[in-house]
């Protein structure tokens, strides 16, 4: 995570040392939403991280290049940017139209696929909050 910024790396190594101590997906996610969603979203497809090893075991693992590629079309730091993007619409448009943060809600992803945007999402709400459905079992088998 050496392109991180350096103010991301406290908040991270709180979260390991958080996961290494045995916390909860939850609990680890206040820590990880101290950083900004790029560096969030930056973390969470490098997993999993050898630098993180107690988050790698808690989060999901990002899917292989293949896989993203099979299923966008892109990939890494590509599919990134993309991601992160259509979070930060998501988030204005949300805000814009139900007048409530997206913070804390229920997220329904339809047409998960492997789980791209709902990785993203777990900046924002816990994962009890956040479903994926899809009609292809293949993409539920990745999720």
């Amino acid at each position: 995570m050496a392109s991180m910024f350096s103010v991301a790396i406290p908040h991270l190594n709180a979260a390991e040392r958080a996961a290494v101590g045995g916390c909860t997906v939850e609990e680890a996610l206040v820590f990880l939403r101290r950083l900004s969603l790029d560096d969030f979203g930056l973390f969470m497809i490098s997993l999993p991280n050898r630098d993180y090893p107690g988050l790698s075991r808690l989060l999901p693992a990002m899917a292989s290049e293949d896989v993203q590629k099979t299923w966008t079309g892109a990939s890494g730091l590509d599919l990134y940017r993309q991601t992160s993007t259509f979070a930060r619409q998501l988030e204005n448009n949300f805000t814009r139209y139900i007048k409530a943060p997206l913070a804390d809600s229920e997220i329904l992803d339809f047409g998960c696929g492997y789980g791209r945007i709902l990785r993203m999402m777990y900046y924002y709400s816990d994962p009890a909050n956040i479903w994926g459905v899809d009609a292809w079992d293949k993409s539920l088998d990745l999720c």
